[in-house]
């Protein structure tokens, strides 16, 4: 299958943009900034700092950082975009050929500082097939790695390769991705859309377990029993369903309808009238986003690698 590269993308002005989508997390944010920093840089670096609409210190934070580090811009918005909103509006501000997305509460790990940037970036520039790569990442809350589907057949220069990438710690091969980078969903299971629409034109996404950050949440918002946590299932259980019935050829409504019912029983059985909460809420997703459909041939060929988990 033939590449396809996104030709107002191949110039870029940076090796690296490292983009932050904030709110309310001043301190944490300039943590996570600051483990950037003292990692191995290339010299031809730039930040973004993307403010969903804080009313802490985070612009004060931003312009301290930037008065020591060349650079870096900040960009405040007025209205809280969310997750897949802020990093949309992220990925469009950036000029580099590699953008590398970090959550605000996570550091990049005092083992991985002097590879973290180097290994990988070279490690993406040799393999061009490759749009997107995954760190491990270390949950401080709940004392375990993030958990990562990987392949058991195929792996790319001894990466294994994965059905989509984790929002907390990846990097992007800016050429590779359409814009706006998110499908206008709510929280949860974002990075769904652009995951499926690379791997129809023949790319493919790796996950690398030697480099490591760590997620330092202040809040556990996985406490079973409490509206946060259904909340959560509600959007996430929603969002795959609709993101899959948006690009997945038409043939395949009724399993994927069968893969929801599944997901629902196995998530939000203990949480009364949530499934039908969480149908209403794809069904709105289905309605309000469209997209090419990417090929049978595609989706018959991520079946074979990852198995029923695509569906």
């Amino acid at each position: 299958m033939q590449l396809i590269i996104r030709s107002d993308f191949m110039n870029s002005k940076f090796k690296l943009t490292i983009a932050v989508i904030t709110m309310n997390r001043a301190k944490q944010l300039l943590e996570a900034l600051e483990s950037c920093v003292l990692s191995k840089l290339p010299e031809d670096t730039e930040f973004v700092i993307v403010d969903n609409a804080s009313t802490d210190d985070t612009k004060k934070v931003a312009e301290q950082f930037s008065s020591k580090i060349s650079n870096v811009r900040y960009e405040y918005l007025h209205e809280n975009l969310g997750v897949g909103g802020g990093r949309s509006y992220a990925f469009e501000m950036a000029q580099g050929e590699y953008v590398y997305f970090l959550d605000d509460d996570a550091v990049i790990s005092d083992e991985s500082k002097d590879t973290f940037f180097t290994d990988t970036l070279n490690y993406l520039d040799k393999n061009k097939n490759v749009a997107s790569l995954t760190t491990r990442i270390y949950d401080e809350m709940l004392i375990y790695n993030r958990e990562v589907d990987v392949s058991e057949k195929t792996k790319i220069d001894g990466l294994p390769i994965v059905f989509k990438y984790l929002g907390g710690s990846h990097f992007l091969r800016r050429s590779c991705f359409e814009t706006p980078l998110y499908f206008d969903i709510k929280y949860g299971s974002e990075e769904y859309a652009p995951s499926i629409r690379v791997q129809d034109n023949g790319y493919f996404h790796v996950y690398d377990n030697h480099v490591v950050i760590i997620h330092k949440p202040k809040v556990n918002k996985w406490v079973d029993g409490t509206q946060e946590k259904e909340n959560i299932l509600c959007c996430s259980t929603a969002n795959i369903y609709a993101t899959k019935r948006v690009l997945y050829p038409k043939i395949f409504a009724l399993v994927l309808y069968m893969g929801f019912y599944r997901r629902c029983l196995k998530n939000l059985k203990q949480y009364p009238g949530a499934k039908k909460r969480t149908l209403k809420m794809a069904k709105d997703v289905i309605k309000n986003n469209n997209a090419k459909r990417i090929s049978f041939k595609t989706v018959i060929k991520l079946l074979k690698e990852f198995g029923i988990t695509v569906l």
